[in-house]
C-alpha cells in the first residue's frame, strides 16, 4: 500500500497521470502513451507469478521476502529490454546482517550492485526528523536508521543455530504448539538425532479458532506424535485430546522460561531454512533490557510465537516430563 500510494502521488505530481488508466479495484496501471503496465501486488503465492513477464520488479521491504520469492521473480525479467536492462530493484533497512539479502545475495553475487544511503541523502527529510535521528543513542539503532549501514541486534538469546537444506531422519519426533488467537497459533516440528534438535515451521496463522486448530492438526500432523502444548491454556489441550489429538502440555513450573531457554542453548540446535517466520523470530529474540541498556534475564516481548513452541517443546521432551493431570 505505502509504496503504491507513493508511486500514484508522484504519477500525479509530475503531471503524468493524467495519461493513464489507474484501476484501483485490481491496482494496476496503464501509462497510455506507450502501453506500459505497472501492477501493485503483494506475493502470499509466488506461484502464480510464474506465467508472467516484466521489464522491471521492485522489492518494498526486501527482507520480508523470502529467497525463494526472489528467485521465482528474478526468472520473471524476461520481458523483451527496452532502453535500459531489465533488473530488479529491492529497498529495505539494513536491520539484519544476518538476512538472505546480503547473505544470498550481496556477499556472494558479482552481478548485484550495493546502493547505501540515509537521512543525509534525502533532501526532504523535515529538520524535526532529522533532530530525532540524531538524538538516537542505541548504537543499533544508530548504526541502521542513522548511517544506513547493517546491523546486528545486541543480546540475542540464540546464537548457536544453523540453517538446513535438508531434515535427517529422527530417533524421535514431536510437535509443539503456541496458542494464540489475535497473534498467530504457531506449531513446529522437532526431530531429535543424536546430533541435536532439528525444528520445522509447520503453521504460522492468526484469528486461529481451537476447532480450526483441531482441523488442522488431523490433517497435517501424524496422530501418532505427540503435541507438546502452551501450558497456560489447559482448556484447549483438552478440547484437543476429547478430539482424539495426542496432545499434551508442556513442562511448567518456577523460572520455566528461564529453565527451558537454558535447555535449547545446551543443544545443537538446526533450522529448516524454509522457515521463515520461525528465523524471524530468532533473529530478533533478545534480552529484555532495564533503563541504561543492560540485559535482564528476561526474554523481550514480541515475535515470539514460534520459537515459544520450540522452547515448549524441546525443554519438555529432555526433561522428560508428562503433565498427567491433562490426560484424565
Amino acid at each position: 500500500m505505502t509504496a503504491q500510494k507513493v508511486f500514484i502521488d508522484l504519477m500525479r505530481d509530475y503531471g503524468y497521470l493524467d495519461y493513464c488508466d489507474y484501476n484501483k479495484s485490481d491496482n494496476t496501471l496503464i501509462y497510455k502513451p506507450n502501453n506500459g503496465f505497472v501492477s501493485f501486488s503483494s506475493i502470499q503465492d509466488p506461484e502464480r507469478f510464474k506465467s508472467t513477464e516484466w521489464n522491471l520488479i521492485f522489492l518494498e521491504e526486501a527482507n520480508e521476502f523470502t529467497y525463494n520469492d526472489y528467485t521465482i521473480l528474478n526468472l520473471r525479467l524476461s520481458a523483451p529490454e527496452t532502453l535500459l536492462p531489465n533488473r530488479m530493484i529491492l529497498a529495505l533497512n539494513p536491520t539484519d546482517a544476518f538476512t538472505w539479502v546480503k547473505r544470498d545475495l550481496l556477499d556472494k553475487d558479482d552481478n548485484v550492485e550495493e546502493v547505501v544511503s540515509n537521512y543525509k541523502d534525502n533532501p526532504f527529510l523535515q529538520q524535526s526528523y532529522i533532530d530525532r535521528l540524531l538524538a538516537v543513542k542505541d548504537p543499533y539503532y544508530r548504526k541502521v536508521f542513522v548511517d544506513g549501514e547493517w546491523g546486528v541486534l545486541r543480546n540475542l538469546i540464540f546464537d548457536h543455530w544453523s540453517e538446513v537444506d535438508v531434515l535427517p531422519q529422527a530417533e524421535k519426533t514431536i510437535y509443539a504448539i503456541d496458542f494464540g488467537y489475535s497473534d498467530p497459533t504457531a506449531c513446529v516440528e522437532i526431530r531429535i538425532t543424536e546430533d541435536g534438535a532439528y525444528v520445522k515451521e509447520l503453521l504460522y496463522v492468526a484469528n486461529m479458532t481451537n476447532k480450526s486448530l483441531i482441523s488442522w492438526c488431523k490433517s497435517n500432523l501424524n496422530n501418532d506424535v505427540t503435541i507438546y502444548c502452551d501450558p497456560s491454556e489447559p482448556q484447549r489441550i483438552v478440547e484437543m485430546r476429547q478430539a482424539d489429538l495426542p496432545a499434551r502440555g508442556a513442562t511448567k513450573g518456577q523460572d520455566s522460561v528461564r529453565k527451558s531457554i537454558d535447555t535449547v542453548k545446551s543443544k545443537n540446535l538446526y533450522v529448516y531454512a524454509a522457515s521463515t517466520n520461525l528465523i524471524k523470530e530468532l533473529r530478533s529474540y533478545k534480552w529484555q533490557e532495564d533503563r541504561n541498556n543492560v540485559p535482564t534475564n528476561k526474554p523481550a516481548e514480541g515475535f515470539d510465537h514460534l520459537v515459544d513452541a520450540m522452547r515448549y517443546g524441546i525443554h519438555t521432551y529432555y526433561t522428560n516430563y508428562t503433565n498427567y493431570e491433562l490426560i484424565t
